[in-house]
């Protein structure tokens, strides 16, 4: 087996301002390297702003507009415990 570390993870959040608990989103991506979570990142968020955008337009709902979106590229620990469970019966 091999095993590859992938020390970045991207964060994605996105909520509305009035029920942030009740519709939180979070999703997850991993990252080789900084340059490479960052950018996919400020992707994510041009396309959300233009999603939104696109959906102001045609739709005239209050909702569209409390909308938030944010990420965060977090580094992972340069370690890795692997699960070994107990062998039982030996």
């Amino acid at each position: 087996m091999n095993e590859v570390y992938v020390p970045f993870l991207l964060i994605l959040m996105s909520w509305h301002d009035g029920l942030p608990e009740d519709d939180m989103k979070v999703s997850y991506q991993l990252h080789i390297d900084k340059q490479t979570c960052e950018q996919a990142g400020e992707e994510r968020v041009q396309m959300v702003l233009e999603d939104r955008a696109e959906r102001l337009e045609r739709f005239k709902v209050p909702m569209i507009e409390t909308e938030r979106f944010t990420y965060r590229c977090v580094e992972a620990p340069a370690y890795i415990q692997k699960y070994s469970p107990l062998r039982t019966g030996e």
